[in-house]
C-alpha cells in the first residue's frame, strides 16, 4: 500500500512538472510572440504581460534570436523531464533513446527547413520546421517511448 501511494505521488507529481513546463513555455512564447508583433508592426501598445516588462528595452532581432535560445532550452528542458519520468517509470534512464528521439526531433526539422528554404519556399519550410521542434518541447516524445519502451521490455522473441 505504502509503494502504491508513493508510485502515485510520484507519477502525480510528474504530471504537475510536465504540466507547469508546458504552462511557463506557452506563457513566455505567446507574450514573446506579442512583443515581437508590437515592435514589428509598431503597434501604439503592447499587451505582453507586465512580468516581462524587462522585454521592452530590447529590439526586434535580440528578442527574436532570445525565442530561438528559448526552443533549444525548453527542448533541453523536456529532454531531461522524460529521461527522469522513464528512470522514475522503468528503473533505467532510457537516456540513449530519449535523446535520439528528441535528436531526431532537431534533425528532421532542420533538414525541412533548410529543405525547402533551397527550393526558395522558406516560409513552408519553417512551419513544418516548427511543428517538428513543438514536438520536441511537449510531453509527446515521452507518450511515444513509454509505450514503445514497454513493449520492448516486456516482448519474448519466438523460440
Amino acid at each position: 500500500m505504502k509503494n502504491r501511494l508513493r508510485f502515485i505521488s510520484i507519477s502525480l507529481l510528474l504530471v504537475v512538472l510536465l504540466a507547469s513546463t508546458g504552462y511557463v513555455r506557452e506563457f513566455l512564447f505567446v507574450n514573446i510572440n506579442e512583443q515581437l508583433s508590437f515592435l514589428w508592426y509598431g503597434h501604439e501598445t503592447s499587451n505582453m504581460s507586465r512580468v516581462l516588462s524587462f522585454l521592452d528595452g530590447f529590439d526586434y532581432w535580440t528578442i527574436y534570436y532570445l525565442k530561438w535560445a528559448l526552443t533549444g532550452v525548453f527542448s533541453v528542458i523536456y529532454l531531461i523531464e522524460t529521461t527522469l519520468a522513464l528512470k522514475y517509470l522503468f528503473n533505467s534512464f532510457y537516456a540513449r533513446e530519449s535523446v535520439f528521439l528528441y535528436a531526431a526531433l532537431i534533425v528532421v526539422s532542420t533538414i525541412l527547413f533548410v529543405g525547402y528554404s533551397a527550393f526558395d519556399n522558406a516560409e513552408d519550410g519553417y512551419l513544418l520546421s516548427r511543428f517538428f521542434m513543438g514536438l520536441a518541447q511537449s510531453p509527446v516524445p515521452l507518450m511515444i517511448l513509454i509505450p514503445a519502451i514497454f513493449l520492448r521490455t516486456n516482448s519474448h522473441p519466438a523460440n
